[in-house]
Order: C-alpha cells, then structure tokens, then sequence
C-alpha cells in the first residue's frame, strides 16, 4: 500500500500519467491504485508513518552496507 502511495505522490511523471505508470510498473490494475489512493484518503496519517518508517529502514540499511563496504576494502 505505501509503495503504491509512494510512487503515486511523488517523482517526475507528470500527475495525468502517474496512475497508468505505477499500475504498469508494479503489474497491477488501475483499480487496485484507485483503491490504495482511496485508502490513503481515509487513512493518510497512517501511511504517511508507514512511508517514513520504510525510509529509515533503507537509510539505515544503506549506511550498514557502506559501513561494511568499507571493512572490506581495508
């Protein structure tokens, strides 16, 4: 649900392509994206924290690969 969100509020396609784009890029049907975007709607807070909560995993997932990166290269 929050990738869908995600894909779907923000980056550089233009927001009359963004529907069609994200269904296409996560093999869905647009009605599965109406549906997340209407959940959204009802329930923006709590994904918004679900969004946020995945890109702090991720910068702390990149940060540990970095940080292992660099053990390897000594």
């Amino acid at each position: 649900m929050a990738d869908v969100v995600s894909a779907l509020t923000g980056g550089d396609v233009p927001v009359e392509q963004r529907r069609a784009r994200v269904a296409e890029m996560m093999c869905l049907h647009e009605s599965l994206v109406d549906a997340a975007m209407a959940y959204y709607a009802d329930h923006t807070s709590e994904i918004d924290n679900e969004i946020a909560a995945q890109e702090e995993a991720a910068e702390r997932h990149q940060a540990l690969w970095e940080r292992q990166q660099t053990l390897l290269a000594q």
